[in-house]
């Protein structure tokens, strides 16, 4: 038995005859953080829509903590938080005033909103009209929102997006905070060192299909190919470094002369970094 509190299982959905997500299966335990990687209008958004209830699959199961989100809406919304790309929160009221508005629709004691404030940084702000807010800030306040309500399950889609590296930082702090508490979190992003640093697994996704998932350690050292850095010291005692790939004869017969010539001070292999799985992936499932 599996304890996903995330499920996509065998995901399909169609648009006008055409499939964006094409039998899509993965699941995310609780206190981990899942990244769902790929280039624009690879399926990332549509398939965080079809788990969260806002779309219904042509075919195959969205689950959260084992109950469909369209069917069981009222029970699962109170379960989850939601961050999409667009900032869609009032800013004409203050922070305090977009929290406890969530409060009254959500049920929620009013102390919630200065709770999630809090956590988030943002309490000694709690009265600026959020208009005035920076970006960054902006970001913090719509996690505010989705964390509310304690969920388990939490769904964020480009959360650094355009983001300065202070407020990127504090963004990453706050979700891997929410990991630690126990939340399944699926974060989309560009930004692979961000995947790199936050998710505990990866799965990349292109042209509607799951195409590679694991974790990114794993992902790496199976793309990383056979690359290796050399270190070669000079007659007059300097060094430089050279790579060389074994698969390539000329590489290889060049690796062996420097050997030969006891150039060679230091080599070791080198490890395909996500960017280069990224790029690897999308390009041979052009």
């Amino acid at each position: 038995m599996n304890n996903y509190y995330i499920e996509a299982n065998h995901l399909i959905k169609e648009f006008k005859n055409k499939v964006v997500v094409q039998d899509i299966s993965f699941g995310v335990q609780p206190g981990t953080i899942f990244g769902l990687l790929g280039p624009n209008g690879a399926g990332k958004t549509t398939t965080l829509r079809m788990l969260t209830g806002q779309l219904q699959p042509n075919s195959g199961k969205a689950l959260i903590n084992g109950k469909d989100p369209i069917r069981n809406h009222e029970t699962v919304r109170k379960e989850i938080g939601i961050v999409f790309e667009d900032q869609n929160i009032y800013e004409r009221l203050n922070a305090r005033q977009n929290l406890l508005f969530t409060c009254w629709l959500y049920h929620l004691p009013p102390k919630r909103a200065d709770e999630a404030l809090e956590m988030v940084g943002l309490l000694k702000d709690a009265k600026r009209t959020v208009q005035n807010f920076s970006t960054g800030m902006k970001q913090r306040l719509m996690i505010a929102r989705a964390i509310m309500s304690n969920p388990l399950a939490l769904f964020l889609d480009e959360p650094a997006r355009g983001l300065d590296p202070v407020s990127a930082r504090n963004i990453r702090e706050i979700i891997q905070n929410l990991a630690r508490n126990g939340a399944a979190i699926i974060l989309t992003t560009h930004m692979m060192d961000e995947a790199e640093f936050l998710c505990h697994q990866v799965g990349f996704i292109n042209h509607g299909k799951l195409i590679a998932c694991s974790t990114p350690e794993q992902l790496k050292l199976h793309y990383s190919g056979k690359n290796v850095k050399v270190t070669l010291q000079h007659e007059d005692n300097t060094e430089t470094s050279a790579m060389f790939n074994l698969e390539q004869e000329s590489d290889r017969i060049r690796l062996a002369h420097e050997l030969m010539e006891n150039k060679v001070t230091i080599l070791q292999s080198q490890q395909a970094s996500l960017e280069d799985v990224f790029i690897h992936l999308a390009s041979q499932n052009a």
